[in-house]
Parts: C-alpha cells; sequence; structure tokens
C-alpha cells in the first residue's frame, strides 16, 4: 500500500512539472504586449528628393510631436509666430529664405504647424526640403 502511495506521488508530481513546463514554453512563445499607444513614421526626404530618414517612433498617449522628434532626431528647432519651426533634422538644413522645410501628414501637406499635428497610430509624417 506504500508502495502505490508513493508511485501515485511521484506521478502526480511528473505531471505537475510536466504541466508547468508547457505553460512556461506557451508563454514564451507569446510576443510581449507593446506599452506603445502607436507608431509614427517620419520620413526626411532632402532637396534631390534623397530619402535621408524613414523611422517607425513608437509612441505614448500625452506625447507630442515636436517632443518625438527631438528625442530621437538630431534637429533645432525655434518657436515661430505659430509654433516649433524646424531648421535642420538629420542635416537637412533650411534658411526659410531660399528653403523651407515643407511638412506631410499623411501624403497630403500640412494646413498647420509642426506644434499641432496631433499624433495617431499609423500616422506618417514627411518633412521634404523644399527650395523656394
Amino acid at each position: 500500500m506504500k508502495k502505490n502511495l508513493i508511485i501515485k506521488i511521484i506521478i502526480s508530481v511528473v505531471l505537475l512539472a510536466c504541466l508547468i513546463g508547457v505553460f512556461a514554453y506557451e508563454k514564451t512563445k507569446q510576443k510581449p504586449a507593446s506599452k506603445a499607444d502607436g507608431v509614427v513614421t517620419i520620413v526626411v526626404e532632402d532637396k534631390s528628393g534623397k530619402e535621408v530618414v524613414n523611422k517607425n517612433i513608437e509612441f505614448l498617449k500625452g506625447d507630442n510631436l515636436v517632443d518625438l522628434l527631438d528625442e530621437n532626431f538630431k534637429v533645432i528647432m525655434e518657436d515661430g509666430p505659430y509654433g516649433k519651426v524646424i531648421y535642420s533634422i538629420e542635416n537637412v538644413e533650411t534658411d526659410f529664405q531660399t528653403s523651407y522645410l515643407a511638412i506631410y501628414v499623411d501624403g497630403k501637406y500640412s494646413e498647420v504647424g509642426l506644434s499641432y499635428i496631433e499624433l495617431r497610430d499609423k500616422l506618417v509624417v514627411k518633412f521634404v526640403e523644399t527650395v523656394l
């Protein structure tokens, strides 16, 4: 009788270990959930039409485009009458006399300034060096 009890305990422990192993294996196969609320794509194109930057950046609710640019790129911005103005991003520079950086949001020329572009998932913001 003791022998049967010991065998049952051993079998129970082995089955429990197998169950825990299967659970752990399945857990490692799952993709970790992203903590980001969305992804914005930033594209920078120089005056020759060459794409200098094409980068996806995750953002959280409450983030803004100005801060994302400042944190992820070599950028020079200044305050203008309608919010922030970009003078340089990743060595694509403008002086606002001979050229400027046109902003396109999802392929359309932006009707608002940089500071007023709201982030949303899968947004594409493209900066194009445009000669005047």
